[in-house]
C-alpha cells in the first residue's frame, strides 16, 4: 500500500511575496522593501563603527591620571616686587627727565623748568618778573645768552641748594628713615617734612616743607623714556 505524501502547506510570507511578484505594481513594492531593509542595515553598521571610532579617539586623546593631576594644579603667577625706594632714587638719577620746580621761600617764588641729560641740564629760572636761561654742567653753572654763556656764582642766591641736589637729598632723606604710604614715601627732621610720590615704578615728585609753613620746594619729574 503506498503512503500519501503530505503537501507541505506554504508560509504566509511566501505566499504573499508570490502574489506580490505577479504584478509589476508588487513588484516594485518590493524592491522598495529590499531597499529599504538595506539601507537600514547600513545605517545600523555605520552608527556602530562611529560610535566604536569616537571611544577609541576619547581614550587616545584623555590625559593619563598623571597628567591630570598636573593640569588641576593652579600654576602661580609670576609676583613682581615693587621697587624700593632706593631702587625708585637710582633709576632718578641715572635717568633723563624733565623737571619743574615750584619753590616759595617767604613769600618769594621761583620756577626751574628744564631738561636734565646725562652730562648737562638746561632750563629757564623764573624770580618775579625775571627769566633767564641756564645751562649746568660738571664745571658749573651758566646764564645762557644767545651763543654766550656767563658764569653765575649767585644762581641759587636765597635758596638751599642742597635740597636741589638729589643725591644729597637721597642721603639725607635716608639716614632719616623713611616711612611707606600709599602714594610713596615721607619722612622728616626737625626742619623739614619730606614727601617723595611714586607712580607706575617711578618718582614723580618730592616735597619738602619746614615747620614753619615759609618754605616750600615742590619738585616735579616726567622721564623720558625714550631718550
Amino acid at each position: 500500500m503506498k503512503k500519501v505524501e503530505s503537501k507541505k502547506t506554504p508560509s504566509k510570507f511566501k505566499l504573499w511575496r508570490e502574489k506580490m511578484k505577479s504584478t509589476s505594481k508588487g513588484r516594485a513594492y518590493l524592491k522598495l522593501i529590499y531597499w529599504a531593509i538595506f539601507f537600514g542595515i547600513l545605517f545600523i553598521f555605520l552608527f556602530i563603527a562611529s560610535m566604536i571610532n569616537n571611544n577609541n579617539l576619547r581614550d587616545t586623546n584623555s590625559p593619563s591620571n598623571e597628567e591630570e593631576g598636573e593640569n588641576t594644579l593652579e600654576t602661580p603667577q609670576d609676583v613682581v616686587e615693587e621697587k624700593t625706594v632706593e631702587e625708585l632714587f637710582q633709576d632718578l638719577l641715572t635717568a633723563n627727565y624733565d623737571y619743574e620746580y615750584n619753590i616759595t621761600v617767604d613769600n618769594t617764588r621761583f620756577l626751574f623748568d628744564g631738561t636734565k641729560y646725562d652730562t648737562y641740564e638746561e632750563g629757564y629760572k623764573t624770580e618775579g618778573d625775571s627769566i633767564i636761561r641756564y645751562y649746568i654742567d660738571e664745571t658749573g653753572t651758566y646764564q645762557v645768552n644767545g651763543e654766550e654763556r656767563l658764569p653765575q656764582a649767585d644762581f641759587y642766591l636765597g635758596l638751599d641748594s642742597s635740597l636741589l641736589d638729589l643725591e644729597n637729598l637721597f642721603n639725607t632723606m635716608n639716614a632719616l628713615g623713611f616711612n611707606k604710604t600709599s602714594n610713596g614715601y615721607t619722612t622728616n627732621d626737625t626742619t623739614y617734612t619730606y614727601t617723595v610720590n611714586a607712580l607706575n615704578e617711578a618718582i614723580t615728585s618730592i616735597i619738602i616743607e619746614n615747620t614753619l609753613g615759609t618754605i616750600r620746594y615742590e619738585l616735579n619729574f616726567e622721564v623720558n623714556r625714550n631718550a
